[in-house]
């Protein structure tokens, strides 16, 4: 039996990611942006947006395991590790 024959022009069409951690490179990438989503509120953010910033900035200077693991150690009323 023949394919029917389609009318018009064809367009390659690619699908989009609208994940927010891959369209603006912002560095938030693999687990953060679930943890975000989270924890935003918890860990004192104004938005998940602001969130993704500073994680991915940690993530791009390298020190958001050792921020990670410090915020996880840390007591109520404790400061927090400078830069993190």
């Amino acid at each position: 039996m023949p394919q029917p024959q389609a009318r018009g022009r064809h367009y390659n069409v690619r699908p989009i990611n609208i994940s927010p951690r891959r369209t603006r490179g912002d560095g938030c990438v693999g687990n953060c942006p679930t943890k975000c989503q989270a924890s935003w509120q918890r860990l004192g953010f104004r938005s998940v947006e602001a969130c993704y910033v500073k994680w991915g900035k940690l993530n791009r200077l390298g020190i958001a395991r050792q921020c990670e693991a410090a915020i996880r150690a840390r007591q109520p009323g404790e400061p927090g590790l400078p830069g993190c």
